[in-house]
């Protein structure tokens, strides 16, 4: 009825409910802007900060990934409440994190599965850059958001380490160099071949530095009531889950209303 009281399990629900609505909608227009590498080479050129020159040109962000492949084999079928990625404000603003909580406790039961499902929720590094496409031939004004992982992190910062053989610029706009990015294999048996090319060269369109995209906005955290709730939507698939012991509940403030099953 409307004028039902809610529980707080069921009004976190609603809160993110709605949260991951607008983020869907949202996340629409972000994935025609991503650059997903296929398999083969892609040639690209990075693009300087969208605002300073003088900061670093990509973001890093620290991120958990609930809804992943390893989760689900885990876990069984997920609810759609349960995100497919968040931000760790643990790890990149010192804030608490409702994943990192559940993550102790798991690694405090001390079973195998428990201490599994704990390392798939290890929050891991991600990177995201604005790059054009070089080849195949594509728009040279099109910016895209680049997300990457440490490997391809570890390739660009090489290029910057005071190793003359390596030294490499990538994100001047008059003599960077391009970027040949080759993937092969697919899931956990993904690589990269990360090849600068051997001249710098002037950035094909400066159209694309007046469509710069603001990487900022892939540093932010939900926040904490909204990180709770796919928490609690975690604790709930886990209930009805193979891997279901004695877990009790024990959130913070221990609410009456509190109906999660742990």
């Amino acid at each position: 009825m409307a004028n039902e009281k809610l529980t707080r399990a069921e009004r976190l629900y609603a809160n993110y409910k709605a949260r991951q609505e607008e983020k869907a909608q949202q996340g629409q227009q972000k994935d025609q802007n991503f650059l997903t590498l296929v398999e083969g080479p892609t040639v690209v050129r990075f693009l300087p900060h969208w605002s300073d020159p003088e900061e670093m040109p990509y973001v890093e962000t620290f991120v958990h990934y609930p809804g992943s492949r390893n989760i689900r084999e885990l876990l069984g079928e997920l609810p759609d409440n349960i995100p497919m990625s968040e931000n760790c404000p643990r790890q990149m603003y010192q804030k608490s994190c409702p994943y990192c909580d559940f993550r102790r406790r798991l690694f405090q039961k001390g079973s195998e599965m428990y201490v599994k499902l704990a390392k798939d929720l290890f929050p891991k590094r991600r990177y995201f850059a604005n790059v054009v496409v070089i080849s195949p031939e594509a728009d040279p004004a099109d910016v895209k958001v680049f997300p990457f992982g440490v490997t391809i992190r570890d390739e660009i910062e090489a290029r910057y380490s005071g190793d003359e053989e390596m030294d490499v610029e990538l994100f001047d706009v008059k003599v960077g160099h391009n970027v040949r990015i080759t993937r092969e294999g697919t899931g956990l048996t993904t690589r990269y071949k990360f090849v600068p090319s051997t001249r710098p060269s002037k950035l094909p369109d400066k159209e694309a530095l007046s469509k710069l995209i603001d990487l900022s906005q892939y540093t932010k955290c939900s926040d904490k009531e909204a990180l709770q709730a796919g928490v609690n939507a975690m604790k709930a698939a886990l209930a009805g889950s193979n891997l279901t012991d004695d877990l009790k509940s024990d959130q913070a403030g221990n609410d009456p209303d509190d109906t999660m099953p742990f």
